[in-house]
């Protein structure tokens, strides 16, 4: 399992879009590419066990719509 990756440059548009001006948008943009590149939030990004990355028995996705909350 990875990392889910969101590039840089939505990031900087999700940024903009909340009226965040353009030099600081592009500085949160660059840090959060630097932070996931380095994992520098202390998330692993990539195990070969599921189970160990999420800390929890894997479910099938059957089971899982099942016993998912709904909206809201």
């Amino acid at each position: 399992m990875r990392y889910l990756h969101v590039p840089g440059p939505l990031v900087y548009l999700g940024a903009r879009a909340k009226g965040v001006a353009h030099p600081e948008a592009r500085g949160m943009a660059d840090q959060f590419a630097v932070v996931v590149r380095r994992g520098l939030d202390g998330v692993r990004v990539y195990s070969p066990d599921l189970e160990d990355l999420i800390e929890r028995p894997a479910i099938d996705l059957k089971t899982y719509v099942r016993t998912a909350p709904g909206p809201g």
